[in-house]
């Protein structure tokens, strides 16, 4: 049961590592922009739902995450 619980947390971190490194790539190629808006409107979603992955409290979808490659 431990096992399990730290192989969750290592994806997850992971996760989360790996969503910052796409907003922060995002943020640097085009400051101008707001991300939280750009999500909102690429991803169909509130602006609560983008902070949450923003912040990495909530993963992004596949599917999500091929608009943003697609669009980036």
């Amino acid at each position: 049961m431990a096992l399990r619980k730290i192989r969750k947390f290592h994806i997850m971190n992971v996760t989360t590592d790996l969503q910052q490194q796409i907003f922060a790539f995002i943020k640097n190629s085009q400051p101008h922009i707001s991300i939280a808006d750009e999500l909102c409107d690429l991803l169909d979603i509130s602006y609560d739902s983008a902070y949450r992955r923003i912040r990495g409290e909530k993963p992004l979808t596949l599917l999500e995450l091929k608009h943003i490659c697609e669009k980036y």
